[in-house]
């Protein structure tokens, strides 16, 4: 969460792995989209097990 915290030990400016908004409570665009990502993903796990029976 406090990745882009210049103070931080593990800053790194390029980053891609601040997922929050400015109110730490919701994700930011790149949040959504690994959010969305990991569904589909389990998604396809899924239906790919249950269309194999």
């Amino acid at each position: 969460m406090h990745c882009r915290d210049r103070s931080n030990p593990a800053f790194h400016p390029q980053d891609p792995t601040y997922w929050y908004f400015f109110n730490l409570e919701d994700p930011n665009l790149r949040g959504y989209d690994a959010i969305r990502r990991l569904f589909l993903a389990e998604m396809i796990r899924v239906f790919a097990s249950q269309a194999r029976r």
